[in-house]
Order: structure tokens, then sequence, then C-alpha cells
């Protein structure tokens, strides 16, 4: 038969069933010194009980310290004790229950942080699918949240009222134990008492308050935002309907106790998270940063949630582009980023106009003075899509260009010609002064005093570059000129910048650049040599004489770095299948430097024989012609570098056929580390068998 964890009247102890002998007298002894007089023996008291909850195997051992916590909680009045107790009632709703239990683990083993880490645990409301223990668990949790929920309400409503410090710890235990128990934390169960915590003129209560009632609105389903109109950019949907009640916590408040049925609870949730997106965007203008910061945060959970930002949270939020603190300036810009991507499913004019107008205002902080909101700033602008190339071409040059007499470049200028200023001839200047908002953006970051920042807008302006064909000569100009900067790492990113560039097709080697390129193969830095000669096997050479000069780069670098063989002869085997032509030129030339190989004393163990050999071969998978240009022997070496670079050199067999030939068969089935791939390919050639002459 069960039994339950009851009070023993005759010991004065609790009876904790299930569990340890030597876990029960630990687990009293602490319950005992939490009545002691001294506020040190119950400060240790609480830490001993929370360092036990996590052997505890038995639900109904939490439900028993639940209830001595709660006694706890009301009766103490030290203030540093009544938040030591309220984190332990917290502890006592998340803290897995030990192996043994069925508590925790029978959802997730891994989940050592948390009450419910799977979103599609059945656990996670206590329903039908979930188990016994499950649901007397969640029960737990429910109670914990109920007990914290009602000290609150319960201060305020005798008058004792509570220091901001123990109110914002009970706060942000409810948010935690909100985050960890999905459906425990809910708008109808928070009832008006954290919403009044919206009066404190405490900005730390007003901010845990509103994280909290974010937390507490339900999340829309695939259904419920897929059947939500789409608000059209400039339109404030709903705003009229709440703008009206100057009491922001009042107007929050709608709830009917009388409903049960799940849809009309559902659908009520629904209008408060609207409701509640609309009222978040007065608290942007709150005096308190932490405030702002927080409003801005809470506008993009509940966008998470599947309500949609609208724009005047994207005007506010441009506003805050000049607060006085960097967080609150980093928050608004990374909001405005979330804006530009939600609405790029909506293809109708207006919403082409709102977008190039955000993107431009989020240039106007790349020069922010501090280093974290310009670092913010590129983040957006690289994630930035469908912007007007006109737009995108200016960030890559100070120099202002003339604005295109479009609709939706000069639609723009009304958000920045100053107020009062019409007619035709001011607009066209607000148009010029929207262009140069965005002039040089990146050339701003490519000079920004720290690395950080840098790195990032090389990062940004290779995603653009990829998005917008007509940019990619410009980005490529600018991020070659990276490759002279001076932090290895700042030339690592340009190098991985331009290999997304090359890999997309755009990239080709001119001559103008072409001694960059060359002096990055001859780089001092093992890390740059490699990315610079994945990066040549990428890109797309327009001359031979660029070829010429590029093979013969690499064999100085061969040379003076033996260790990049196998690297170099991957590169080669690449340039020889992309440019056949070019290698068949330079065929003669580069047998004669074999043959002078051959001559020295190292032989065949000369990394530059078989980095040629590489270029021969690949080459030779799409022109036949090249390989019957190579004298036998030469190739009958292949075999015997293979076996020394087996990952790097086509796969070479020899048969004799009759008595005047031999059959060359090769297989290339070379992967390079980044980003060229190469197909495998085959040929077969019958050459003359010089033994038989």
């Amino acid at each position: 038969m069960e039994q339950d964890t009851t009070l023993d009247h005759n010991h004065g102890k609790l009876a904790f069933d299930g569990e340890s002998d030597a876990l029960v007298k630990l687990l009293q002894e602490h319950v005992t010194a939490l009545h002691h007089g001294e506020p040190h023996v119950r400060r240790g008291a609480l830490a001993g009980v929370a360092s036990l909850l996590d052997l505890t195997r038995e639900v109904k051992t939490r439900e028993a310290l639940l209830g001595v916590l709660k006694v706890c909680l009301w009766r103490e009045d030290d203030p540093c004790l009544v938040q030591g107790v309220v984190k332990v009632l917290v502890d006592v709703a998340v803290v897995p229950l030990a192996s043994g239990g069925q508590g925790l683990e029978a959802v997730d083993a891994g989940a050592r942080d948390g009450f419910v880490s799977s979103t599609s645990s059945p656990m996670k409301r206590g329903g039908e699918g979930a188990g016994e223990e499950e649901r007397e668990r969640f029960a737990v949790v429910r109670l914990v949240a109920k007990v914290l929920h009602e000290f609150l309400a319960g201060k305020d409503g005798v008058g004792l009222g509570l220091q901001s410090s123990v109110r914002v710890q009970v706060l942000h235990s409810l948010l935690k134990v909100g985050e960890k128990s999905e459906g425990v934390v809910t708008w109808e169960s928070l009832g008006l008492v954290v919403r009044r915590q919206l009066r404190s003129s405490d900005p730390r209560v007003r901010a845990v308050a509103l994280r909290l009632l974010v937390e507490s609105v339900q999340e829309r389903r695939v259904g419920e935002v897929e059947n939500v109109k789409r608000r059209r950019v400039g339109e404030a949907t709903g705003v009229g309907e709440v703008q009206g009640s100057a009491d922001v916590e009042m107007k929050l408040v709608r709830s009917d106790g009388h409903e049960t049925d799940q849809q009309v609870v559902g659908r009520s949730s629904m209008k408060v998270g609207e409701m509640l997106l609309v009222s978040l965007v007065d608290y942007m203008k709150d005096p308190y940063p932490s405030v702002r910061e927080t409003a801005v945060r809470a506008l993009m959970k509940l966008h998470g949630k599947g309500y949609e930002l609208t724009s005047e949270c994207c005007k506010n939020a441009a506003i805050l582009y000049r607060d006085s603190f960097e967080y609150v300036r980093i928050a608004a810009i990374e909001m405005v980023g979330l804006w530009v991507r939600s609405h790029l499913d909506v293809k109708d004019h207006s919403s082409l106009k709102q977008r190039t107008e955000a993107f431009l205002q989020v240039c106007t902080t790349v020069t922010d003075m501090n280093m974290r909101v310009r670092e913010a700033a590129f983040r957006v602008l690289g994630e930035a899509t469908r912007i007007p190339e006109s737009v995108l071409l200016q960030t890559l040059t100070k120099k202002v260009a003339k604005a295109p007499k479009e609709a939706d470049v000069s639609s723009n200028a009304s958000t920045v010609a100053k107020e009062g200023d019409t007619g035709s001839p001011k607009f066209e200047e607000g148009a010029n002064l929207l262009d140069a908002s965005a002039a040089g953006a990146f050339v701003h970051g490519l000079e920004d005093e720290y690395l950080e920042v840098r790195c990032v807008a090389i990062e940004a302006l290779a995603k653009l570059a990829c998005k917008c064909e007509r940019m990619v000569f410009g980005a490529a100009n600018l991020l070659l000129d990276m490759l002279n900067e001076e932090v290895e790492v700042v030339r690592m990113q340009a190098l991985s910048a331009l290999s997304q560039l090359a890999t997309s097709g755009y990239l080709s080697v001119h001559d103008q650049h072409l001694h960059l390129f060359l002096s990055v193969v001859e780089d001092i830095s093992p890390e740059m040599r490699t990315g610079g000669r994945n990066l040549l096997a990428s890109s797309r050479l327009p001359s031979f004489s660029t070829f010429h000069s590029i093979v013969r780069a690499l064999l100085t670098s061969l040379e003076h770095h033996p260790e990049d063989e196998e690297g170099v002869i991957s590169t080669f085997s690449v340039l020889g299948q992309t440019h056949p032509t070019y290698t068949e030129c330079i065929t003669q030339e580069l047998l004669q430097e074999m043959q002078g190989y051959l001559n020295e004393e190292v032989g065949l163990d000369e990394p530059r024989f078989a980095a040629i050999l590489s270029l021969f071969l690949g080459a030779g998978l799409s022109n036949s012609n090249i390989v019957s240009l190579i004298p036998a022997r030469f190739l009958s070496y292949s075999s015997f570098i293979s076996h020394k670079l087996p990952d790097s050199l086509p796969s070479i067999k020899l048969r004799p056929v009759g008595l005047k030939s031999v059959r060359f068969s090769w297989t290339n089935r070379e992967k390079l580390q980044m980003n060229a791939h190469v197909g495998i390919g085959r040929r077969v050639l019958h050459i003359s068998n010089p033994a038989a002459r």
C-alpha cells in the first residue's frame, strides 16, 4: 500500500518514506534547524536542504519539504533568509529526482538543469500521456509557483511592503519555474499580482515583471500563425483598441474565470499576446535603461512565439539608436534586424520601402562610439535580404552616388527629412540624405580600430555580396585589400570571405590583384598558405598569364615550404581540372623542369615533381591531349608517388597491351578540405611503349 510522507507528532519529525536512512536523518536535522532562533543556523539549514535535493527519489519527499519551506517563507523576517527560502523552493521544483525514482529521468535522462527539456514531452503539462509520478511532480511544480504567487499577493494585500531585492527574487523565481516547466506560469494564474509590479518604482522589478508576463503568453500554434492575416508595414493593427487606456497593467488584464473551453482560452491568450505586444512599445520609452532593454527583448521573444512585430515597434527601436546606454542600442538594432527578416515573404511595394528604410537606419549605427554596437550593426546588415542594389552598392564607397529616381528610394526620404519639409525640391534632397546614411558603411567597418568589428564586417560583406551579383566586384576589391592586414585573424577572415565568393562562382583573379594572391600562398603562416591555396583552387583564372604566375608561385612556395607538399599537390590537381587548356600550354615548359628534377640527386623525392604530375593528371581528366604529351616513364612514376601521398594524387594503373603500347587508367578520388568539390573522372589512353622502339 502506498504510504504518505507525514509528520510524526510523537517525535516532531517528518517521515520521509522511500528514502535512505542516512538521507532521512540529514533531512530531519536540517528541517529541525530551520526553526532555530539564530539566523546563521537557519541559513545553514537552507543550504543543507538545497544540497540534498538531488539525492531525493520520491515526489512525496519534495511535497513534504515544500510544506516546511512554505511555513518558513511566511514566518521569516530576515530579507536575506527570505531570498534563501525562495531559492530553495525553486530547487524543489526544478532539481531532477535521483536515479531510482521515476521522475525526470523517465522523460529525459540528459536534462540535469530543469524539470522539462523536451517540448514534445507529454509530461510538460501533466497530461494524459504522463505517468502518475510525472503528474505528481508537475503538481509540485505548480504548487511552488502558487506558493510564490500567494506570498507576493499576501504581502502586498496586507500592506507589508517587501524589499525590492526580495520582490525581484520572487519574480525571478517565478520566471525560472515558468521557463523550466511549460504551462505552470500562465496569464490566468498570474492574475493582477504580477501586473501590479509594473507600478513599482524599482526598475529591476518592472523589468522582471515584463519578462514574466511575456513568459506567461501562450505560443501560437503553426496553424494559428498561418491563419493570422499578416500586418502590412506602416499599419498599426490593434493599437486603437488599447491606446485609450492610460493604466497599462489594467488594459493588459481581461480574464474570465468562468471559461473552461480550451479553444476559448487559447483565443483569449492570443488576444492578450497582441495587446501585450502593443503595450511593450510604451515601455521602450521607460526612463530606466534596464526596462527599455527588457521591453525590446520581450518584444523579440513575443515575436518568437508567433506574434508579429509591427512597424510601430521598428520605428520606436530606431529611436533607441540614440540611447545613452549601449546595451539598449544593441537590443534595438537586433530587433530591427529581426523585423526585417520576418518581412521577407511580404513582396508588396510598401514592405520593400520599409525594409530599405530599416537597412539604412542600421547603417547609421556602424560608426557608433561603442564597439559592441558596431558589431551588432554589421551582424544585422549581413542578414539583410531584398535590399535595392543601389543602396547595397552605396555601402561600398564613401562617395555619395546620385539617388536613382525610383519610388522605393525616394519614398524613404520622408523619415529622414525634417518635419515640415514639403515640396518636390526638398523631397529629392531628403532622398540624397537617405543614401548618404549608407555611404561607405562597410568601408567604415573594414577600417575599424577593433579587429572584432573588422571580422564581423568582413563576414557581413561576404554574405551580402553572395546575394547581389553587382556587389561582388566592389566587395572583392575591399576584401582583397584586407589581405594586407597586419592581424592574421583578420586576414584569415578575409580569405574565408573570398572563398565564399569563389565557391559561389563570383570571384575571378584579375591582374591588378594578382600580387595579393601570390603573397598569400608564400605567407609565413601555414594557415594563411592553406587558405590561399584553397582560394586559388576555387577561383576563376581569366588568362594564361595569370595561370602561369600562380603555378610559378605555388612551385616557389613548395620549394620554400616542403611540408606543404600534400596541400600544393591537391591544389595543382584542382587547377588542372578547372583549367585544362592553360595546362596544355605550359606542359612543355614543365616537362623540362621534371626532367631536371630527375637528373638531380633528390630524384622522385622532389615535391615539385609530384606537384607538376598532379597538374597534368588533373587536366588529363578532361583533356586527353595532355597525357599524350607526357613521356610514359613520367606517368609510371605516379604509382611510386601515390604510395607516398595516396590521398593527393589520382590513382594510376599500368597494364601492357601487346608489345608496343601500355594502357594507363587513372581515377581522381581527391577531396579538398575547404570549398572546392572535385568530381570523379576516368580516362583510358593508349600510349606507345618506349621499350618497343
